[in-house]
């Protein structure tokens, strides 16, 4: 296995321990370990492989704080409400900008198509509102590029021409919003960046046990994947960013904590689209009034979610036939002239939102993210993260930073801010899309210094290649055998690690596309 021995930190206190490797673990350990903190980030499985790899990756301009699918009169009837969604959008667009700008090589921009229906509670006027109180929130540098599409263009606009005919639209719009390639990769590369400020990293390492110190502070006993040894080390602060399993490792104290997680599950399907669709995403409304998007990436399109209370094992959740037949009927009945069934489905995920535990909201969205501090239940220095969705994570992370500042000095002086760079870019952060064309010696060297243990470390989260059609099923022994040949491995666990990635592979499948 690529990575850091576990024994070197045998015994050794850490200012922070982070432990949660998702795109809100990271970015707090990226952060920081600028800021001069001797950080310690463990991550059960691979870096950003729960929910930030199963999300639809937007990163939302902060509309939805706005046109929530909700009457006006809400906001008007609590104005300090109202208020506090201003300062989330101001935030969100903010952050919208920062990533647009300063990584721009992990993010596409979309053309974002916005219906009105006569069923929504949003008039066009309200829409427009919207928008321009978000230009004026946001930088200049980064436009939302707003604009009321003519009635008289709505046949020839991509999606309207699909949607029902009698039911009439009251308006659309489009605006330019944002995606990540995949935010798996940025993840990574955060932890990347962490390491290379002094933080100790390190994937595929669980914690099995929090004890309090005397004196203040954690002891945490790790034990790295398929090892038979334990090793214990110490934190002044640990942050729980464990996302839909931060309540279990809260648990591991042995104290009786607080719910703070509200798990739901989500399911997202690849398919095709007209070819007027390229480049072109929806966001509108399922039938229950949630969030319903299809979003656009190179040469298919995402469609869903579902967002069902979880009822199944958080680590492998997988689509049933009830999530692909959701998807598909709430598709069907905004598009009637574009109607898919599941052989359309080139294959599909599900993933664990965790949100915070709110019983007054619970089983809708919430996405305003939580940093709760045990000190009242008997565990002071532990704080858990509920919730964080991936449009505000920098927000999440410096929150976190902050709060560590007030309580905690770091132990030597910070570094300059940079954009994340990557182990295989050197000294420049590198283009995720130019991963698929790397030579040998660079594949080699990206399997040593990026942390990879798996083959689906290596085809999700650091080449991208696995999350396009067909899944790199056609790559994966070549790119098995580079793996092996680079970590040492016997012919017979390439073999073994190369029928793991088929069997992986195989819970994508849509359960209903073979009846």
């Amino acid at each position: 296995m690529s990575g850091n021995p576990l024994s070197d930190i045998e015994g050794r206190t850490f200012d922070v321990a982070i432990v949660g490797g998702g795109i809100n673990g990271t970015a707090t350990a990226d952060l920081l370990s600028r800021s001069g903190y001797d950080v310690l980030l463990v991550e059960r499985n691979d870096f950003g492989s729960g929910a930030t790899s199963r999300s639809g990756r937007v990163n939302h301009c902060g509309l939805r704080y706005f046109d929530r699918g909700e009457p006006v009169w809400n906001f008007i009837k609590r104005p300090g409400w109202f208020l506090e969604q201003v300062r989330r959008a101001r935030a969100t667009m903010k952050h919208r900008a920062e990533m647009a700008l300063d990584y721009s090589n992990y993010m596409q921009a979309t053309t974002m198509i916005l219906p009105v229906r006569q069923s929504d509670h949003a008039s066009p006027w309200m829409i427009s509102a919207a928008f321009k109180l978000l230009e004026a929130l946001g930088p200049s540098s980064v436009p939302l590029d707003a604009r009321h599409i003519p009635r008289s263009v709505w046949d020839s606009t991509p999606y309207i021409r699909m949607m029902q005919s009698d039911e009439p639209l009251k308006g659309v719009f489009s605006f330019r919003e944002y995606q990540y390639y995949w935010p798996e990769r940025l993840a990574v590369d955060y932890a990347l960046a962490a390491e290379g400020n002094g933080a100790f990293i390190n994937n595929h390492v669980a914690v099995e046990e929090l004890a309090r110190r005397d004196g203040g502070g954690w002891r945490l006993m790790l034990r790295g994947k398929g090892q038979n040894y334990t090793v214990t080390c110490n934190a002044r602060l640990v942050i729980n960013a464990a996302g839909a399993w931060a309540d279990s490792v809260a648990g591991l104290t042995g104290e009786k904590a607080k719910k703070r997680i509200a798990a739901t599950k989500g399911t997202f399907l690849v398919v095709e689209l007209p070819e007027d669709c390229a480049g072109h995403s929806i966001a509108t409304f399922d039938r229950r009034g949630y969030p319903f998007y299809s979003l656009a990436v190179p040469g298919y399109h995402t469609i869903g979610p579902t967002e069902w209370p979880n009822d199944q094992n958080l680590d492998r959740p997988v689509s049933q036939r009830d999530d692909i037949e959701s998807v598909l009927d709430n598709f069907n009945a905004l598009f009637p002239r574009h109607r898919l069934s599941p052989k359309d489905v080139c294959y599909c995920w599900t993933g664990i939102r965790p949100m915070p535990h709110k019983p007054e909201v619970e089983g809708k969205q919430n996405l305003i993210p939580e940093l709760h501090d045990h000190a009242q239940e008997g565990m002071p220095d532990l704080l858990t993260l509920a919730g964080g969705p991936l449009m505000v994570h920098r927000i999440t992370a410096k929150t976190i930073h902050d709060t560590i500042k007030k309580r905690l000095r770091p132990k030597r002086d910070g570094v300059a801010r940079g954009r994340t760079q990557g182990a295989v870019g050197g000294s420049r952060c590198f283009d995720v899309r130019e991963m698929k064309a790397l030579e040998p010696d660079a594949m080699r060297r990206l399997v040593l210094d990026e942390h990879v243990a798996t083959l689906s470390d290596l085809l999700f989260r650091r080449l991208g290649t696995g999350w396009y059609p067909g899944m790199a099923l056609d790559d994966a022994p070549r790119m098995a055998q580079t793996l092996g040949q680079t970590l040492g491995w016997s012919a017979e666990q390439i073999e073994a690690e190369l029928a793991n990635y088929k069997r992986e592979i195989q819970e994508f499948e849509c359960p209903t596309s073979q009846d």
